[in-house]
């Protein structure tokens, strides 16, 4: 949902960036289900910085914004991203989830990549 009564959660340094995947997937998965959305947009460094300064759309997750065909794109917004990391804190079931991914991509003999995982597990423990 994309409410103004939604908690504005600020960014906050993570080490982990796998999970940044699943939020932008998701995102699509969702503008893909969504009526009358042709393109999604991701806010740039400096437009995320911009909206977490002054709140300009506290507690919303996306904005949809016309294009210059007219044709409406979502926006995904700071918030939307800072939710769904600190969603996947709640729990241990993401974390052992990139754990067991890990365990797999090691067995493979991809030693790097399975660091990325293990290191990201770790982030994310509840």
């Amino acid at each position: 949902m994309s409410h103004r009564h939604n908690p504005v959660l600020k960014h906050r340094d993570t080490a982990g960036t796998l999970w940044i995947g699943y939020a932008m997937y998701a995102g699509l998965y969702l503008a893909s289900n969504a009526a009358g959305i042709s393109s999604v947009a991701w806010p740039t460094g400096e437009q995320a910085m911009e909206e977490e300064r002054t709140e300009k759309n506290a507690g919303l997750f996306w904005v949809d914004l016309p294009n210059d065909q007219g044709k409406s794109v979502r926006l995904f917004l700071p918030n939307y991203f800072n939710t769904f990391r600190e969603t996947l804190r709640l729990n241990a079931a993401y974390s052992n989830l990139i754990a067991n991914r890990g365990a797999v991509i090691e067995l493979l003999g991809r030693h790097e990549e399975a660091c990325q995982h293990f290191n990201e597990a770790n982030e994310f423990q509840p």
